[in-house]
């Protein structure tokens, strides 16, 4: 009959729970949070290179215990603490790039800040599922072009000067 081991009273969850973790698991914990960057497909495959297929449901299945859900959210916190460097800051960082943009009148700036706040947040998602999606932000400037473009004639099959 196996013994059982008392745990002491003084011992926090979250040391408990990294317990449980296998040497596989605590790597892909740390490629999640790093390499994969929260692609779980990717981190299993790195974590255990000598499994040959099934990455994605084998990382949906380890995605789905508690335990390693909390020692990914340790792991996010404790780089957090060790960077000093939060999504907060990295919004900042996106809101005066697009101040600055907004300045300068430069409208694919613009958007490009705002799509790394969307990013930030994960509404560059699609609601049905984790595939990325492109928006298109078109500014009332570019909507009422006023003059053609080389494009343009090059669509309608004149041929544009030098090409």
């Amino acid at each position: 009959m196996p013994i059982k081991k008392e745990v002491s009273q003084d011992m926090s969850e979250t040391q408990l729970l990294s317990r449980q973790l296998t040497l596989g698991q605590i790597d892909f914990v740390r490629y999640i949070c790093t390499v994969a960057l929260n692609n779980g497909s990717l981190a299993y495959q790195k974590a255990y290179p000598s499994c040959k297929s099934g990455y994605r449901q084998n990382a949906r299945r380890l995605l789905t215990y508690d335990y390693i859900k909390q020692a990914i959210a340790d792991y996010k916190a404790k780089i957090r603490a060790e960077k000093g460097f939060t999504v907060e800051d990295v919004h900042k960082l996106y809101e005066r790039a697009y101040n600055k943009a907004e300045e300068k009148a430069q409208t694919g700036s613009m958007v490009g800040a705002a799509t790394g706040i969307a990013r930030l947040y994960g509404m560059d998602r699609d609601a049905g599922g984790n595939k990325e999606q492109t928006i298109i932000i078109i500014g009332p400037k570019q909507a009422i072009a006023s003059e053609p473009v080389a494009s343009d004639k090059l669509l309608e099959g004149e041929p544009i000067d030098g090409i």
